[in-house]
């Protein structure tokens, strides 16, 4: 089960590197449209953090942290690690310092994730490995004979 997890996660970081790579279109530029914005929180709502915000209003404020197609991404991730430093030197902002302390430690902690290269298996463990497989199946088929 944890191989499928891993395999999973493998693929969903290079369809996010490969995304990157081929759209050349402004990043956050999908966060200025409304629209587009209230569709990704409404079909993928994990790609926002809440912020509670204190007082009357009680509509919270959203971090983003994917890009408009839905992928984490580390770009997005930094941007709102500064909104949040911003929020957290202006003393008037209306958020609670735990809040911000919260949300600062979680963002960071996602960045670093995403920031870090695919791990590639060394060419000698692929050796191995291929190696081993075929004395299986000799073995197998001796077993069978």
């Amino acid at each position: 089960m944890t191989k499928k997890i891993n395999e999973i996660e493998l693929l969903q970081e290079l369809i996010r590197s490969v995304y990157d790579k081929l759209d050349p279109v402004d990043k956050f530029k999908y966060l200025t449209d409304k629209k587009i914005k209230d569709t990704l929180h409404g079909e993928k709502p994990g790609c926002f953090m809440n912020l509670p915000k204190i007082g009357q209003d009680v509509s919270p404020y959203l971090l983003p942290m994917c890009n408009r197609a839905g992928f984490e991404d580390a770009d997005i991730i930094s941007l709102s690690i500064k909104l949040v430093q911003k929020l957290m030197t202006n003393k008037e902002s209306g958020f609670d310092v735990n809040d911000l302390n919260s949300a600062l430690s979680k963002l960071q902690h996602k960045h670093s994730v995403f920031v870090k290269k695919i791990p590639h298996p060394a060419k000698n463990a692929g050796y191995k490995s291929n190696t081993t497989r075929i004395f299986n199946r000799i073995k197998n088929h001796l077993k069978k004979g």
